[in-house]
Protein backbone atom coordinates (compact mmCIF):
# COMPACT_ATOMS: atom_id res chain seq x y z
CA UNK A 1 0.00 0.00 0.00
CA UNK A 2 0.91 3.25 -1.02
CA UNK A 3 1.24 6.40 1.73
CA UNK A 4 -0.85 7.94 0.06
CA UNK A 5 -3.66 5.20 0.07
CA UNK A 6 -2.29 4.43 3.24
CA UNK A 7 -3.85 8.05 4.52
CA UNK A 8 -7.07 7.96 2.56
CA UNK A 9 -7.63 4.42 4.06
CA UNK A 10 -6.98 5.66 7.59
CA UNK A 11 -8.59 9.18 7.07
CA UNK A 12 -12.07 7.60 5.71
CA UNK A 13 -11.78 4.59 8.60
CA UNK A 14 -11.56 7.51 11.30
CA UNK A 15 -14.68 9.55 9.57
CA UNK A 16 -16.80 6.29 9.59
CA UNK A 17 -15.93 5.56 13.53
CA UNK A 18 -16.64 9.13 14.27
CA UNK A 19 -19.77 9.07 12.48
CA UNK A 20 -20.96 5.30 14.67
CA UNK A 21 -19.78 7.48 17.67
CA UNK A 22 -16.54 5.29 18.42
CA UNK A 23 -14.01 6.61 21.22
CA UNK A 24 -10.69 7.52 19.93
CA UNK A 25 -11.33 7.08 16.23
CA UNK A 26 -8.04 8.56 14.97
CA UNK A 27 -6.12 6.41 17.10
CA UNK A 28 -8.58 3.36 16.50
CA UNK A 29 -8.53 4.20 12.57
CA UNK A 30 -4.33 4.11 12.50
CA UNK A 31 -3.98 1.05 14.76
CA UNK A 32 -6.44 -0.70 12.55
CA UNK A 33 -5.02 -0.02 9.09
CA UNK A 34 -1.64 -0.99 10.88
CA UNK A 35 -3.19 -4.32 11.40
CA UNK A 36 -5.19 -4.98 8.48
CA UNK A 37 -3.29 -3.06 5.96
CA UNK A 38 -6.06 -1.69 4.68
CA UNK A 39 -9.42 -0.31 4.61
CA UNK A 40 -11.03 -3.31 2.81
CA UNK A 41 -9.53 -5.91 4.81
CA UNK A 42 -10.74 -4.38 8.04
CA UNK A 43 -14.66 -4.07 6.40
CA UNK A 44 -13.95 -8.34 5.79
CA UNK A 45 -12.34 -8.73 9.59
CA UNK A 46 -14.30 -10.97 11.44
CA UNK A 47 -15.64 -9.71 15.31
CA UNK A 48 -12.93 -12.05 16.72
CA UNK A 49 -10.19 -11.13 14.57
CA UNK A 50 -10.76 -7.72 15.30
CA UNK A 51 -11.26 -8.21 18.92
CA UNK A 52 -6.82 -8.72 18.71
CA UNK A 53 -6.72 -5.16 18.09
CA UNK A 54 -5.42 -3.44 21.15
CA UNK A 55 -8.24 -0.92 22.88
CA UNK A 56 -10.59 -2.29 20.65
CA UNK A 57 -14.11 -3.37 22.84
CA UNK A 58 -16.37 -6.02 21.53
CA UNK A 59 -19.41 -3.12 21.06
CA UNK A 60 -16.89 -1.69 18.53
CA UNK A 61 -16.16 -4.81 16.78
CA UNK A 62 -19.26 -5.93 15.88
CA UNK A 63 -19.92 -2.06 14.52
CA UNK A 64 -16.77 -2.38 12.64
CA UNK A 65 -18.08 -5.52 11.33
CA UNK A 66 -21.23 -4.06 9.85
CA UNK A 67 -18.85 -0.99 8.52
CA UNK A 68 -19.78 -1.12 5.02
CA UNK A 69 -23.49 -0.98 5.12
CA UNK A 70 -23.87 1.52 8.59
CA UNK A 71 -21.11 3.83 6.24
CA UNK A 72 -22.50 3.96 3.09
CA UNK A 73 -26.23 4.82 4.31
CA UNK A 74 -24.53 7.40 6.76
CA UNK A 75 -22.58 9.07 3.33
CA UNK A 76 -25.83 8.52 1.14
CA UNK A 77 -28.10 10.35 3.38
CA UNK A 78 -25.10 13.44 3.34
CA UNK A 79 -25.58 13.17 -0.73
CA UNK A 80 -29.46 12.91 -0.83
CA UNK A 81 -29.48 15.42 1.51
CA UNK A 82 -27.15 17.87 -0.08
CA UNK A 83 -29.07 20.59 -1.72
CA UNK A 84 -27.22 19.95 -5.16
CA UNK A 85 -24.80 16.73 -6.30
CA UNK A 86 -21.87 16.77 -5.07
CA UNK A 87 -19.49 14.75 -6.27
CA UNK A 88 -17.61 14.07 -3.61
CA UNK A 89 -20.02 12.59 -1.39
CA UNK A 90 -21.26 10.12 -4.38
CA UNK A 91 -17.72 8.74 -4.55
CA UNK A 92 -17.45 7.92 -0.58
CA UNK A 93 -20.95 6.45 -0.71
CA UNK A 94 -19.83 4.13 -3.66
CA UNK A 95 -16.42 3.05 -2.39
CA UNK A 96 -17.45 2.45 0.85
CA UNK A 97 -20.61 0.51 -0.56
CA UNK A 98 -18.68 -2.22 -2.37
CA UNK A 99 -15.10 -1.17 -1.85
CA UNK A 100 -14.77 -4.39 0.54
CA UNK A 101 -15.75 -6.56 -2.62
CA UNK A 102 -13.73 -8.42 -5.08
CA UNK A 103 -16.38 -7.48 -8.30
CA UNK A 104 -16.60 -4.76 -10.76
CA UNK A 105 -19.82 -2.59 -10.16
CA UNK A 106 -21.58 -0.16 -12.26
CA UNK A 107 -24.26 2.18 -11.10
CA UNK A 108 -26.12 5.24 -12.45
CA UNK A 109 -27.05 7.73 -10.73
CA UNK A 110 -30.60 10.06 -11.67
CA UNK A 111 -30.32 13.75 -11.30
CA UNK A 112 -33.53 16.06 -11.91
CA UNK A 113 -33.79 19.71 -13.08
CA UNK A 114 -32.52 21.04 -10.57
CA UNK A 115 -29.03 18.55 -10.03
CA UNK A 116 -30.48 16.98 -6.89
CA UNK A 117 -30.35 13.28 -6.49
CA UNK A 118 -33.43 11.05 -7.57
CA UNK A 119 -32.27 7.60 -8.19
CA UNK A 120 -28.85 5.92 -7.38
CA UNK A 121 -28.76 2.36 -8.94
CA UNK A 122 -26.43 -0.50 -8.96
CA UNK A 123 -27.26 -2.01 -12.71
CA UNK A 124 -24.46 -4.21 -13.08
CA UNK A 125 -22.03 -6.62 -11.35
CA UNK A 126 -19.03 -8.20 -12.83
CA UNK A 127 -15.83 -10.11 -12.03
CA UNK A 128 -12.41 -9.30 -10.89
CA UNK A 129 -11.93 -7.74 -14.00
CA UNK A 130 -14.34 -7.81 -16.51
CA UNK A 131 -18.44 -5.98 -16.90
CA UNK A 132 -20.87 -5.78 -19.00
CA UNK A 133 -22.53 -2.93 -19.56
CA UNK A 134 -26.05 -2.54 -21.26
CA UNK A 135 -26.67 1.17 -22.94
CA UNK A 136 -30.83 0.61 -23.17
CA UNK A 137 -31.18 -0.25 -19.59
CA UNK A 138 -29.61 2.86 -17.93
CA UNK A 139 -31.75 5.04 -20.72
CA UNK A 140 -34.75 3.47 -19.90
CA UNK A 141 -34.58 3.93 -15.92
CA UNK A 142 -33.44 7.58 -17.25
CA UNK A 143 -36.85 8.11 -19.10
CA UNK A 144 -38.54 5.92 -15.79
CA UNK A 145 -37.11 8.56 -13.01
CA UNK A 146 -37.60 11.77 -15.42
CA UNK A 147 -34.05 12.30 -15.00
CA UNK A 148 -32.49 15.54 -16.39
CA UNK A 149 -28.91 14.26 -16.04
CA UNK A 150 -27.16 10.94 -15.79
CA UNK A 151 -24.19 10.37 -13.87
CA UNK A 152 -22.47 6.52 -14.43
CA UNK A 153 -19.72 5.10 -11.90
CA UNK A 154 -17.50 1.87 -11.77
CA UNK A 155 -15.78 0.48 -9.22
CA UNK A 156 -12.93 -1.33 -10.11
CA UNK A 157 -11.60 -3.93 -6.78
CA UNK A 158 -8.05 -3.91 -8.59
CA UNK A 159 -7.09 -0.51 -10.28
CA UNK A 160 -8.14 1.01 -14.14
CA UNK A 161 -6.11 2.04 -16.86
CA UNK A 162 -7.51 4.98 -18.30
CA UNK A 163 -8.10 3.45 -22.04
CA UNK A 164 -10.15 1.19 -20.93
CA UNK A 165 -12.18 2.75 -18.23
CA UNK A 166 -13.67 4.52 -21.16
CA UNK A 167 -14.56 1.73 -23.12
CA UNK A 168 -18.31 2.24 -23.76
CA UNK A 169 -18.88 5.28 -22.71
CA UNK A 170 -19.82 6.91 -26.04
CA UNK A 171 -22.47 4.90 -26.61
CA UNK A 172 -24.13 5.67 -23.59
CA UNK A 173 -23.70 8.90 -24.08
CA UNK A 174 -25.59 8.48 -27.93
CA UNK A 175 -28.66 6.88 -26.05
CA UNK A 176 -28.59 10.05 -23.44
CA UNK A 177 -28.48 12.44 -26.24
CA UNK A 178 -31.53 10.29 -27.81
CA UNK A 179 -33.45 11.24 -24.94
CA UNK A 180 -32.20 15.05 -24.39
CA UNK A 181 -30.27 13.96 -20.91
CA UNK A 182 -27.01 15.58 -20.14
CA UNK A 183 -24.41 12.68 -19.45
CA UNK A 184 -22.55 14.73 -16.85
CA UNK A 185 -19.63 12.57 -15.95
CA UNK A 186 -18.83 8.87 -15.13
CA UNK A 187 -16.92 8.47 -11.81
CA UNK A 188 -13.98 5.90 -11.69
CA UNK A 189 -13.36 4.01 -8.28
CA UNK A 190 -10.87 1.94 -7.48
CA UNK A 191 -8.96 0.86 -3.71
CA UNK A 192 -5.96 3.31 -4.82
CA UNK A 193 -7.39 6.22 -6.60
CA UNK A 194 -10.39 8.10 -7.74
CA UNK A 195 -11.13 9.79 -10.85
CA UNK A 196 -14.01 11.44 -12.90
CA UNK A 197 -13.87 11.23 -16.85
CA UNK A 198 -15.90 14.17 -18.85
CA UNK A 199 -17.38 14.31 -22.18
CA UNK A 200 -15.86 17.19 -24.36
CA UNK A 201 -16.31 18.39 -28.30
CA UNK A 202 -16.32 15.38 -30.44
CA UNK A 203 -17.03 12.56 -28.06
CA UNK A 204 -13.11 13.11 -26.53
CA UNK A 205 -13.26 12.52 -23.03
CA UNK A 206 -10.88 14.01 -20.40
CA UNK A 207 -10.03 12.65 -17.26
CA UNK A 208 -9.63 14.05 -13.57
CA UNK A 209 -7.85 12.45 -10.73
CA UNK A 210 -9.24 13.70 -7.36
CA UNK A 211 -7.30 14.75 -4.35
CA UNK A 212 -10.34 14.89 -1.72
CA UNK A 213 -7.63 15.83 1.25
CA UNK A 214 -6.79 18.94 -1.06
CA UNK A 215 -9.71 19.78 -2.83
CA UNK A 216 -8.00 19.46 -6.09
CA UNK A 217 -8.87 17.71 -9.16
CA UNK A 218 -5.53 17.10 -11.44
CA UNK A 219 -6.16 16.55 -15.30
CA UNK A 220 -4.15 13.14 -16.38
CA UNK A 221 -5.60 11.89 -19.20
CA UNK A 222 -7.37 12.60 -22.47
CA UNK A 223 -8.86 10.43 -25.08
CA UNK A 224 -8.25 10.91 -29.15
Amino acid sequence: MTSKYRNQAIITLEQCLAAMRVPNPQDLSLLLIQTFGSFRTVCQSTVPALMEVEGMTEETAYLLSLLPQIAARYVEDLAIQAPRFDEENLIKTLWLEVGHEDSNYFYAVYLNGHQKVTKKIRLFRGTLDHIFVYPRTIAKQALAYKARTVITARFFPLDFEYNDALTGLNEIAAAMDLLLVNYKAHLLISPSRTATARRGPGNHWKIFRHDFSTKRTVREFGST
